[in-house]
């Protein structure tokens, strides 16, 4: 009997520390015409283990993922935008996704359930501009995802498939697959550049995150506009930098002219 309540004691720490969030704290900047001005700032906060919600429950639960940003500098001079979403696991059945955002001063909300087999339910909706979510559709909608459960997903490691998104504006695919880019020496941290004295060239695990453009359904009123989802026409693909530990250490985008990448401040 002893050696049971042992056990379970031992169990419930391993889950405690399996629960520890992982935090990232990223400075963004525009890389073009040599510059790198500060764009953005974002804080990621992510768990490896499920935190078990009830239905309709009064407390606080901690999120899966949460993603807290603003703008700054000179993109925040034409296009000032704050963010904070969440995604909430309820059972292995059902999510929760929040998002809390004011876009150029104007609030906005979104408050949508998903379900792994069934089409998602939106509880809250405000946006600057559309006056109503995107029509759901009972049959393409059946079984999609949130935004941030693809990213979870490749904070997770798990770098491959493929996953259709509903975000309440738009409805798209998008493919992960894993990456292994050669490090140059500016990007390098400084752990790694020791490598080429050796001569070997530092490399870094990326998860390439591919949004199909074709596959893309929206209202024509946010067809223009920025949105959550870091993609733009010219090159749709988000990369997500891994060190081994699964802890976070950069993620880029490319944007009309060079790159936006957002990497660790050590601030």
């Amino acid at each position: 009997m002893k050696f049971a309540i042992f056990l379970v004691l031992v169990w419930s720490q391993l889950m405690l520390i399996a629960s520890e969030p992982k935090v990232a704290n990223l400075t963004f900047r525009w890389h073009g015409f040599g510059l790198q001005p500060r764009v953005g700032e974002v804080i990621v906060t992510w768990r490896d283990g499920y935190q078990r919600s009830q239905h309709n429950a009064t407390t606080s639960v901690e999120p899966l993922i949460r993603i807290v940003g603003k703008t700054m500098g000179v993109v925040k001079a034409f296009r000032s935008y704050e963010i904070d979403a969440s995604l909430l696991w309820i059972d292995d059945e059902m999510s929760r996704y929040t998002v809390s955002a004011k876009d150029r001063g104007v609030p906005e909300i979104r408050e949508i359930v998903y379900f792994t087999q069934g089409v998602p339910q939106i509880t809250a909706f405000k946006d600057r501009v559309a006056m109503v979510p995107l029509a759901l559709d009972l049959t393409a909608d059946s079984g999609r995802v949130s935004p941030l459960h693809v990213l979870y997903q490749a904070l997770l490691g798990k770098c491959s498939g493929t996953w259709k998104v509903y975000d309440g504006k738009r409805r798209y695919t998008v493919q992960l697959q894993l990456a292994v880019e050669t490090l140059s020496k500016e990007s390098s941290p400084s752990s790694v550049r020791n490598l080429r004295s050796t001569g070997l060239e530092p490399t870094e695990r990326q998860c390439v995150l591919q949004l199909l453009g074709e596959t893309i359904e929206g209202s024509f009123e946010r067809s223009g506009t920025l949105g959550f989802w870091p993609f733009n026409r010219q090159q749709q693909t988000l990369r997500i930098s891994l060190e081994s530990t699964q802890l976070l250490s950069r993620l880029s985008a490319t944007a009309p002219f060079g790159k936006i990448i957002g990497k660790i401040d050590h601030r």
